[in-house]
């Protein structure tokens, strides 16, 4: 037999060919958090359940993997995977749906459920084959056990794969109207920088060091080389991953805020040590494609809760005080969202 199955009724095909006696192979290049609960139930499975993954495309959610692990399947993973495959004995789907957000609908990872569809096949010369090429799969040397460092790494690429995944809405949503009724469309997407206006000077040596490297990106990203800034010696902006936006809030000693240049967006992992007379820069930009706007009006929101909001970035320190480093100096999205509700 063979059926053509789409969207959410291949999420159910899955789940009936995990549950029916003998080995199942779940090969799908990307896995979303929740999808092991989903296809495997809230209890671990006696039988052998054999999972293929990719870890290195940033597509896979470590914390999947470690369900996935937790519940005794197991699981290896393949930089090369880009196929999606489910197989036992008695039946595979064979399609275009990963085990994930955007392929199964499962959690909103920030993603939007797209079309799928899948061939369900029960021939048993067909299904041989199937199985036959998985488990050639699972024995590739290219198939590898997964460790805890690539767990790490894996982590990483899913990060940056979620920053650089944004959502494209209509632009003329205001940013704390997303704020508050979508939030998981900003999380690790955006972070408040809250600083005052009399310590955003640049050292002349970092400021040398900027002119310098957007003279390098001149002819490659021009628009980029155009907008090139940084922020030096911020700790918590240090940290933050090549694409988060930053929202700067820097504020004068009365609480008013600057209204120019408030959206920029970190270029480069890791921050710059190494220039003689410079604390450690992190490069940013203006970005052209920013997808909501942030009008007066909500620079008033903002201003209106500036105290609060100084003194969750700044706890202890007397508002919008010079040199108020006692603090991480960078909100996140829930931290602001519940500063100006």
């Amino acid at each position: 037999m063979t059926d053509f199955v789409t969207d959410t009724d291949i999420v159910q095909r899955v789940r009936d060919l995990i549950d029916e006696p003998g080995d199942a192979f779940l090969i799908s290049a990307f896995w979303g958090k929740g999808a092991p609960e989903k296809l495997l139930g809230s209890s671990t499975h006696m039988k052998q359940v054999r999972a293929i993954c990719n870890l290195a495309l940033g597509g896979t959610n470590p914390d999947a993997v470690q369900d996935l692990l937790d519940r005794g399947v197991y699981i290896r993973h393949n930089s090369n995977l880009h196929a999606k495959v489910y197989a036992s004995a008695h039946r595979a789907i064979v399609g275009s749906a990963n085990a994930s957000a955007n392929g199964l609908g499962f959690e909103d990872e920030g993603s939007t459920q797209l079309y799928e569809a899948a061939i369900e096949v029960s021939d048993p010369n067909i299904l041989a084959d199937i199985n036959s090429w998985a488990q050639s799969l699972w024995d590739s040397a290219a198939t590898k056990e997964i460790t805890k460092h690539d767990l790490k790494l894996a982590r990483k690429a899913w990060e940056r794969r979620r920053i650089k995944g944004r959502i494209h809405r209509n632009r003329n949503e205001r940013l704390l109207d997303v704020l508050q009724n979508s939030p998981d469309d900003l999380r690790d997407r955006v972070v408040f920088a809250v600083y005052n206006e009399e310590e955003s000077d640049l050292s002349k040596a970092a400021k040398g060091y900027i002119k310098d490297r957007a003279l390098e990106l001149q002819e490659e990203q021009p628009q980029l080389a155009e907008n090139l800034d940084g922020y030096e010696n911020w700790r918590e902006v240090d940290r933050l991953l090549d694409g988060v936006d930053i929202i700067d809030l820097c504020f004068d000693r009365w609480g008013n805020l600057n209204n120019e240049d408030v959206i920029w967006r970190v270029y480069g992992d890791s921050p710059v040590k190494d220039v003689k007379g410079a604390s450690p820069i992190k490069l940013a930009y203006r970005p052209p494609d920013f997808a909501y706007r942030l009008p007066k009006r909500d620079i008033r929101v903002l201003e209106k809760a500036g105290e609060r909001i100084w003194k969750e970035a700044y706890p202890g320190a007397e508002p919008f005080e010079v040199n108020a480093r006692e603090g991480p100096g960078v909100l996140s999205v829930d931290q602001m969202r519940e500063l100006i509700r």
